[in-house]
């Protein structure tokens, strides 16, 4: 993940709202749409949550927040838990997830 000093810099179109011990909150606008960013690197994990008030982040926007925070020849993912482990607290929230000290197995190339 970026540092959190660098994220401005990657977009006009989003700016910092408050920085914190492992992260920083965002605040992002998109085809006439605000999202609300929580950025964190703790835990041994990179996480940035993307939300808004009336819609669900769509592809596009996921993408553009992934490209913003995180390095391009860094692999992240989205992730579907186990319905069991779901905590759903904002239905219009998704998240991008980064393990720090392992990769993310990937298919192959022609598969993806």
């Amino acid at each position: 993940m970026r540092q959190m000093n660098e994220i401005e810099r990657q977009s006009v179109f989003i700016r910092m709202i408050q920085l914190g011990a492992d992260g920083a909150a965002f605040m992002y606008r998109y085809e006439n749409q605000d999202y609300s960013i929580i950025a964190s690197y703790g835990g041994d994990w990179d996480h940035v949550s993307v939300s808004s008030k009336n819609r669900t982040p769509s592809w596009n926007v996921m993408a553009n927040i992934k490209d913003i925070f995180f390095e391009p020849e860094e692999v992240a993912m989205q992730l579907h838990p186990a319905q069991s482990d779901y905590v759903n607290f904002d239905e219009h929230c998704l998240h991008i997830w980064r393990p720090q000290h392992s990769s993310i197995p990937l298919p192959p190339v022609d598969m993806v």
